[in-house]
């Protein structure tokens, strides 16, 4: 899976090993889009308990100064602050963890030496391992018979 940095900082690189392949660029729009949803809702999330915290102080001012009205009223807040910060949470979650979904069907950038083609035609042998079979009659599947010719040595 691709690190989550690269698509913030370097997106272009994805953009091109994407071109190499001949594949749309659809998900990485997608990640990048609910990476910016999945910062903002995290900036309100921690927003909301920086307010939860600074009301929470003033229960203690309220009460020490014998406001039992107040105290209340700021108890009642923070409640309020702390179920808005819970459901904020699971949508924060929810855009991470389809964020990461979407993030994990990207395929890893290939090496700049991987040959472009359309199809295997364009690959390139770098290393044989054992003698390649020759036959006296055209095999039905040389991949299989030359894998089970590997497997036997």
């Amino acid at each position: 899976m691709l690190d989550i940095q690269l698509f913030r900082e370097e997106v272009e690189k994805i953009r091109a090993d994407h071109n190499r392949r001949g594949l749309p660029h659809d998900n990485i729009d997608k990640v990048i889009e609910l990476d910016t949803k999945w910062k903002g809702m995290l900036r309100e999330t921690n927003e909301l308990r920086r307010q939860k915290n600074e009301a929470a102080r003033g229960i203690g001012a309220a009460k020490k100064s014998g406001d039992e009205a107040e105290a209340q009223r700021i108890l009642s807040e923070v409640a309020d602050l702390g179920a808005q910060i819970s459901e904020m949470e699971k949508k924060t979650d929810a855009f991470l963890s389809e964020r990461d979904s979407v993030r994990m069907s990207i395929p890893n950038l290939l090496h700049p030496d991987v040959p472009t083609g359309a199809d295997e035609s364009g690959n390139t042998k770098h290393s044989l391992h054992g003698k390649e079979p020759s036959f006296e009659f055209e095999p039905k599947t040389t991949d299989k018979l030359y894998n089970l010719y590997l497997w036997h040595q």
